[in-house]
């Protein structure tokens, strides 16, 4: 649960997740940060059953998110 300012949550599972918030809260995705596996293609986000993003993350074209590279 993320109840403070600048928290992340990582979603490292192969089914996904979901962040919410409960009635009367509301959330502010600031940046979505994608590293694909070998059978990710795209990625979709939802708010309540409404798509608002379905990305590329994987292809010939590239990654329309940005992903974090430290080296």
């Amino acid at each position: 649960m993320l109840l403070q300012s600048n928290m992340i949550k990582r979603l490292t599972a192969s089914g996904g997740g979901d962040l919410e918030a409960k009635t009367g809260e509301s959330l502010r995705v600031r940046r979505i940060e994608c590293i694909p596996s070998t059978d990710d293609t795209y990625i979709t986000i939802s708010v309540d059953r409404v798509t608002v993003g379905y990305y590329r993350i994987k292809g010939k074209s590239g990654n329309h998110l940005s992903t974090l590279l430290t080296g």
